[in-house]
């Protein structure tokens, strides 16, 4: 974690996640960061801002991977390097889904 000041501590993840903007085609995404708002992801392509997704990812709780299914908002999309860094606010959220994030967040902070 940096000393930034956030609304939600971040934690380090390297984790591949899809995402899916209602397309014929999935952007793949390296994970970076998690936060229980939002995640930050390398893309090898732009992800225009305020463009709305679906994402999917696996966390690892307690040695089992757990798959979480959420919809998102891009809130930012620079580029670094070769890769685009794209900044993903979590809009919502499946009950099955938001417990397991939770409890994965939770084992982070602790």
């Amino acid at each position: 974690m940096t000393d930034e000041k956030r609304q939600h501590p971040r934690f380090e993840i390297n984790q591949l996640v899809e995402l899916d903007m209602g397309r014929e085609t999935f952007v793949h995404a390296d994970a970076v960061n998690l936060s229980a708002g939002g995640i930050l992801c390398k893309t090898d392509e732009q992800v225009d801002p305020y463009t709305k997704l679906f994402l999917m990812m696996t966390l690892n709780l307690q040695n089992r991977e757990r798959i979480i299914k959420c919809e998102g908002l891009v809130v930012r999309s620079e580029k670094a390097g070769d890769q685009w860094d794209t900044g993903i606010s979590i809009t919502s959220m499946d009950e099955a889904s938001r417990k397991i994030f939770e409890e994965f967040i939770g084992h982070r902070m602790h």
